[in-house]
């Protein structure tokens, strides 16, 4: 923050404002996800008569979910880009609370079981894919801030969590709500990282430069157009850096590969 009170006074440096938007979003619910069960787990337990073993395995399940999740994340986002990643892990945010809500006694708690380990992939998913569109599309003099956005979100969405637990404790099948209502903010960041743009790293490494700074154009703020292949030359030094980043590391990668 400069002396005018300006958090970010020079326009090239402000972050994206759809990254930094998502950034809250996909940390709050990560942290609700996280918290949730606590408040539920005792009416789950009564509802749908599980013995402690299960409850035990229901709470343990997200944190399996949650160690499959980055290598999934890993393998989609430099397969299918970094958007597609995000759009994955909200996808077992949105299925997961479903299959939760819908459990019934006669599965004996195999279909809680289930819900959340797909909320422990989506965890595990996000917590590796966020964090790298974002360091990726951010400027790195505010990188930290916008990081350090999403690492709030995730323990405000822990509290948050508590908060809506207790007041739809009470209602008749009271746990199925809570379990639920991450549906719906799953279902807007399922659909919201198809209006962000893709990471510049990742097409660069897919030899689609063009697209890349014009990616660069967009999140930089920088003035006027994109015209052939040429912007402005802070933008085009930066994909230079983006470039030459991404041949090193395929550079050191194929002397790894060699017999």
């Amino acid at each position: 923050m400069d002396s005018d009170g300006k958090l970010f006074p020079d326009p090239h440096s402000r972050p994206h404002l759809g990254s930094a938007l998502f950034a809250s979003s996909s940390g709050l619910l990560f942290g609700y996800d996280l918290g949730l069960v606590q408040g539920a787990i005792h009416s789950i337990k009564e509802s749908l008569e599980l013995s402690n073993t299960m409850i035990d395995l229901i709470v343990a399940a997200a944190k399996v979910g949650a160690v499959f999740g980055p290598f999934l994340a890993g393998w989609l986002m430099s397969k299918m880009g970094r958007r597609f990643g995000m759009v994955s892990g909200a996808f077992f945010f949105f299925i997961g609370p479903i299959v939760m809500a819908m459990s019934q006694e006669s599965a004996g708690g195999l279909d809680m079981l289930l819900g959340r380990f797909l909320v422990g992939l989506g965890i595990g998913q996000c917590s590796v894919v966020v964090p790298a569109y974002l360091g990726e599309t951010t400027p790195a003099s505010c990188r930290g801030f916008v990081v350090e956005l999403y690492e709030v979100s995730l323990v405000f969405g822990m509290i948050l969590s508590s908060a809506v637990d207790y007041a739809l404790s009470g209602l008749k099948n009271d746990w199925r709500w809570m379990v639920g209502v991450p549906t719906i903010p799953g279902f807007l960041l399922m659909i919201g990282p198809w209006f962000l743009p893709e990471s510049p790293r990742w097409l660069v490494m897919k030899s689609r430069e063009k697209e890349a700074l014009e990616v660069l154009h967009k999140i930089r703020h920088a003035p006027g157009e994109v015209v052939g292949d040429r912007s402005t030359a802070e933008v085009e030094n930066e994909l230079l850096e983006i470039w030459s980043d991404v041949k090193r590391l395929e550079a050191s990668e194929g002397e790894v590969t060699i017999p």
